[in-house]
């Protein structure tokens, strides 16, 4: 079996989850489940595994990310318009009409679907496959109990498959839920990523040296970070660095402590800046130590557009007092008042340095700086946390529980590089 799905091209290192899969949906006359709720950490291979089984068992389907679903609307039609596809193809007596047919609710799907299905094979099968599941929550009460049991109520074949990186008893309706099958996709640990890093290896330098280069490698940074891409894109960046004493002549390949001495450096630097770990602009010149170059770096910066506001209220917190705010975010303020300061700002709290502030402060300020309807206090905190994550924020104090304080450590050129690309500009709001 494992050789057979490394012949497809699916991950050797999912065989027990592929296998499942197969149980689940290959029989040609079996009733498909309504629902599989597959979950696990990002980068665990969830959505290339389901996607590559669909493709390679020959099987209609349609995906969609759920952060790009921006109206139900449009994931309904986009349901209806691939049945409508799959169904005329299977019947002859079917013309195939590439009339957009509107859908506005969960009920308009139903009754479409079934009438659709008049005339054709039952069991003729469809999945829905949904990245980021969790986001249907959002879109309704009504509409995440209806998709899973989409099958049982137009008795048709269809499947939806739920991806997603919480645990389901997060998933919470009050009423009509039909509990899924459950899979679970668990994180790679570092023999699987040295296997999946080595199928995509392609260099003059033999294999086994690649291998030993990416123990030590995962040695340092397995702890920091298990996200497959990131590991990927730092651990090929610096073995360009590795190999470059061997082109040179000044270290032999079999001289491997003589390499990691010569690494090391390279890998401290690295480590210093890990929300940059997933990033293209690591200065990766042979024979020089790993740099970040601040002009490219922080126009790069992978953050959501929300994350860069939160970003820009929290340094705005950090760097501005307190009994400023007023002045400076009120609309009635004094506006010549306010431009005597804007010349001494700048450099005055550059000097000062961060100082920790309340999470309601900056919240006040984000929705000061930020046009924008009231955003869910879930999707803050999860924006807060990754900027924890990669030490853009850091905590003060002991009670992160009733009082939490926080200090933006972003230096000012990152936050004026971040805040251009989001054509915002943050040093007039500076107050000394």
């Amino acid at each position: 079996m494992a050789c057979e799905y490394s012949r497809y091209g699916l991950n050797p290192d999912r065989i027990a989850q592929i296998e499942t899969l197969v149980d689940l949906i290959s029989k040609t006359d079996e009733v498909l489940p309504s629902s599989i709720f597959i979950y696990g950490h990002s980068c665990s291979g969830k959505s290339f595994v389901v996607t590559s089984l669909l493709e390679e068992l020959q099987l209609p389907y349609v995906r969609f990310n759920c952060v790009e679903v921006f109206s139900i609307k449009v994931l309904l039609e986009s349901i209806l318009k691939k049945y409508c596809e799959c169904s005329s193809a299977k019947s002859k007596n079917t013309k195939r009409s590439d009339v957009h047919e509107p859908c506005e609710n969960m009920m308009d799907l139903v009754n479409k679907l079934k009438s659709k299905s008049q005339g054709i094979d039952k069991n003729s099968k469809l999945f829905i496959v949904l990245e980021r599941s969790d986001r249907i929550r959002e879109m309704g009460d009504h509409v995440l109990p209806a998709l899973l049991r989409l099958s049982e109520l137009t008795g048709l074949n269809i499947c939806s498959i739920l991806l997603s990186e919480v645990v389901w008893e997060k998933f919470y309706a009050k009423m009509g839920y039909s509990d899924p099958i459950s899979l679970h996709f668990p994180q790679y640990n570092r023999d699987e990523i040295i296997n999946i890093l080595c199928q995509s290896y392609n260099s003059k330098y033999p294999l086994g040296f690649y291998k030993s280069y990416l123990n030590m490698f995962l040695s340092t940074f397995y702890r920091v970070s298990r996200n497959l891409l990131n590991i990927k894109s730092l651990a090929e960046k610096i073995f360009i660095d590795y190999c470059h004493p061997i082109e040179t002549g000044e270290i032999r390949m079999d001289d491997v402590s003589s390499l990691w001495r010569w690494i090391v450096p390279r890998l401290k630097i690295a480590l210093q800046q890990g929300h940059f770990l997933a990033s293209d602009h690591l200065n990766n010149q042979p024979g020089q130590p790993l740099s970040i170059t601040n002009g490219i770096a922080m126009t790069k910066l992978n953050l959501p557009f929300h994350s860069k506001m939160l970003l820009m209220a929290a340094y705005l917190a950090s760097h501005n007092s307190s009994k400023s705010d007023r002045l400076v975010f009120s609309r009635h303020a004094n506006k010549k008042k306010r431009r005597k300061v804007e010349s001494q700002s700048v450099k005055n709290n550059l000097i000062s340095g961060p100082k920790p502030f309340s999470f309601d402060r900056m919240m006040a300020i984000f929705y000061c700086i930020n046009d924008c309807e009231k955003l869910h206090t879930s999707l803050l905190m999860s924006q807060v946390s990754y900027l924890l994550r990669v030490h853009l924020l850091d905590t003060f104090g002991d009670d992160m529980l009733n009082e939490p304080k926080y200090i933006c450590t972003a230096n000012f050129d990152m936050v004026c590089d971040v805040s251009r690309s989001i054509n915002f500009n943050i040093v007039k709001l500076l107050h000394s």
